[in-house]
């Protein structure tokens, strides 16, 4: 299967895997034009780092090698680099793209509501606290991100 496959994968960037890496005490040290070297904390088997593209239509270049050295699947390496609520408020166009069901994440708060996507837009409109959301099924299952021309709306 291929990665870009995943659901998980949908809208991951550079960032997103950059910021992943150094969190698990990775340094970045020589940088090219197209590629970030990144010095391991721990070096396994003689290897010392990891390139990882610049490119953002790389990004998930590097996920093979990152899973078998964390002994975890690409799909457990994805949903910890690209999490399924995205914070803050979908577009209106994400909105108008997706009419159903919205899962939603109030900050302090440790539930996830479901909510349709009129309430959501009511709500986005007058509320004053921070969220995450996703768009899901009628059984509050995720789907992908609403997208137009492959970008996330």
């Amino acid at each position: 299967m291929d990665h870009a496959d995943l659901d998980e994968a949908q809208g991951l960037t550079l960032e997103m895997v950059a910021s992943w890496i150094a969190s698990k005490g990775w340094i970045p040290e020589e940088k090219r034009e197209d590629m970030q070297w990144w010095v391991s904390p721990q070096p396994m088997m003689g290897n010392k780092g990891l390139w990882v593209p610049t490119y953002e239509k790389l990004a998930a270049q590097p996920l093979r090698y990152i899973a078998a050295r964390y002994e975890l699947s690409i799909q457990a390496i994805l949903r910890e680099m690209n999490p399924r609520l995205r914070p803050g408020w979908p577009s209106d166009e994400a909105l108008a793209a997706h009419p159903r069901a919205w899962l939603v994440s109030i900050k302090d708060r440790d539930k996830v509501e479901t909510l349709s996507a009129a309430v959501l837009s009511e709500w986005k409109a007058t509320a004053r606290f921070s969220v995450r959301c996703w768009p899901c099924d009628r059984y509050a299952q995720r789907v992908r991100w609403p997208e137009k021309n492959g970008v996330m709306l």
